[in-house]
């Protein structure tokens, strides 16, 4: 299982919120899982956005 992951740093202008993706593939490149949503905090930083994006997908990959 391979994972990829993302962030978009405050992207939304109104409230500064941040939004994650993440996909989930198989083996033989097929796509298992991806989500993409906005963040429940508002990061700091581009880092604190990318952390919050990794430990979601992390949540899932383990869940799966």
């Amino acid at each position: 299982m391979m994972v990829y992951t993302d962030a978009d740093f405050a992207g939304e202008v109104d409230g500064m919120w941040s939004t994650s993706g993440f996909v989930v593939l198989d083996q033989y490149g097929t796509i298992v899982r991806w989500r993409s949503q906005r963040q429940m905090t508002v990061a700091k930083s581009t880092a604190d956005a990318e952390f919050n994006a990794t430990a979601l997908a992390v949540e899932e990959a383990i869940w799966l």
